[in-house]
């Protein structure tokens, strides 16, 4: 799949068959992002990976094969209802323009958007990693680019139809294993949401992440 990058045109070609599709349901793990299938593992599970077991792979976890889809699904002119997404590492968001704008495109007609977004590296991080104060200002700088760059919320609010938005951070295990972790490490739920309004919304779900009451009851 490295070597075909990501069977990108085969993914075109197959969805372009697909007129009528309506979701895009992918995990790097065992089961869906919100549903544990035993049907799916008997019929898959021989091909699943470790979420971070691809050593061979240049983008982090998630990464090609997320806008691999997300892109094959505007190529078709699809109008997915529903993308769910689970493990997949922040630097999505950081695609280079084109990419990012055609990804845009295709969620612009999104009822129900779920995703699981992994901020912590590929590896999983190493025992020396979560005693260090290089680690937690690692995780600072990528929770600072979420916030900052304002990419995340053009990729919710380029969905304007949603009754279902659920987005959970992975963030750390150090977060558990470390008291004095410093909340203003987690992305703002302000900069997730900013001021739009969803006017179909029936179901709002966050995980992981630093906010106010106010800013809370804000947007409620």
């Amino acid at each position: 799949m490295r070597v075909c990058d990501y069977n990108t045109d085969a993914i075109r070609e197959a969805l372009i068959r697909m007129p009528n599709l309506k979701n895009i349901d992918m995990s790097m793990g065992r089961g869906l992002y919100d549903s544990l299938s035993t049907k799916a593992d008997r019929a898959f599970g021989d091909g699943y990976q470790p979420v971070f077991g691809d050593d061979g792979q240049k983008e982090s976890c998630g990464v090609p094969q997320m806008w691999s889809l997300l892109l094959g699904a505007n190529y078709a002119g699809l109008k997915l209802k529903g993308l769910r997404c689970g493990n997949v590492h922040w630097e999505i968001f950081k695609q280079r323009g084109e990419i990012y704008e055609e990804m845009r495109e295709a969620v612009q007609y999104l009822t129900i958007l779920k995703l699981h977004v992994i901020t912590r590296d590929s590896d999983g991080g190493s025992a020396d990693s979560l005693e260090s104060g290089d680690h937690h200002s690692q995780i600072s700088a990528r929770a600072e680019y979420l916030s900052e760059s304002g990419r995340l919320q053009e990729f919710v609010i380029a969905a304007p139809d949603l009754r279902v938005l659920d987005i959970r951070f992975d963030l750390d295990s150090s977060f558990d294993l470390d008291l004095s972790f410093d909340i203003g490490n987690l992305v703002g739920l302000k900069q997730i949401v900013g001021d739009f309004t969803w006017h179909l919304l029936q179901h709002l779900a966050f995980s992981v992440l630093q906010t106010t009451e106010d800013e809370a009851g804000g947007i409620l």
